[in-house]
């Protein structure tokens, strides 16, 4: 990405607010396991249901596990699923948007119209729909279902992007110079398409931590693994006698999500056109 995008990017206090939210989430998920004072599934009799306090700093939930590890640990989860659908959605996004805005024609034509259908359809329906029919659920195939189902708009952002690329002078002097189409493609689209990519990805990876949290919350996400979602949902039946449940991974779900939009919208700022010029 241009040096421009990146100060641009530096001179916005929200951004730099965003991004100092996902360094200090993603510190927190790389080092969980010596961050977290207890093991997460460690179950201590006696203390369920512990208010916060000594030595329990954020409490226990039913089963007398350690709030504060749970919450540590569902950091990670949170991440990699999100992580790991944004690189789903990116592969088939980048493919579909680069194969419509560059060839054009037919290609353009299916590529618009599977994209439309597929937006037609509210994402988080569809996410559950297809969780509830598949039998086996874990952390992988949430995260595929997710990315499966929400590239669309990653792949409308990069097909106009790509439309307006293929008409540049270098675009035009390669073809000239009898170069190939995937040659092309590979030399000079996908190096000029980084940008929205980027900016695309990084608020993408708002909506999966929510769609991840959302799933657990309802039953659908892995039942053998710690997640925001997931004491969310235990959380929800002693709300008001176990607050600590609901609250605190609702304020971390909150503050990552936020992170990541204010991120996503420096970033969208920092790479408009006409910004970048008058920077």
């Amino acid at each position: 990405m241009d040096d421009r995008i990146w100060k641009r990017f530096l001179r916005q206090r929200l951004s730099l607010a965003g991004l100092m939210l996902i360094l200090g989430i993603l510190l927190i998920a790389s080092v969980s396991p010596v961050l977290a004072p207890y093991d997460p599934y460690a179950q201590h009799w006696g203390k369920e249901y512990a208010a916060p306090g000594r030595p329990f700093v954020l409490g226990t939930d039913a089963l007398g596990r350690d709030v504060m590890s749970q919450l540590i640990w569902g950091a990670r989860t949170s991440l990699l699923v999100a992580l790991a659908g944004v690189v789903v959605a990116g592969i088939l996004g980048t493919a579909f948007g680069v194969a419509a805005g560059y060839f054009g024609g037919r290609i353009d034509q299916l590529g618009v119209m599977l994209t439309d259908t597929i937006l037609t359809v509210p994402v988080f329906f569809l996410l559950i729909a297809v969780a509830s029919v598949l039998a086996v659920r874990s952390l992988p195939v949430m995260a595929i279902i997710i990315g499966l189902i929400d590239w669309p708009m990653l792949a409308r952002v990069v097909r106009a992007h790509v439309l307006s690329l293929r008409e540049r002078t270098f675009i035009e002097a390669a073809r000239a110079l009898g170069v190939r189409d995937v040659a092309i493609v590979v030399r000079h689209i996908l190096p000029n398409s980084v940008a929205p990519i980027i900016v695309v990805s990084t608020l993408s990876m708002a909506r999966y931590i929510l769609y991840e949290a959302a799933l657990a919350f309802v039953g659908l996400g892995d039942p053998e693994a710690i997640s925001w979602g997931t004491l969310l949902a235990q959380g929800r039946s002693v709300m008001y006698t176990a607050w600590w449940l609901t609250l605190l991974p609702g304020i971390m779900i909150f503050v990552t999500v936020l992170g990541f939009n204010l991120g996503g919208d420096g970033l969208r700022d920092a790479c408009d056109v006409r910004l970048v010029e008058r920077g």
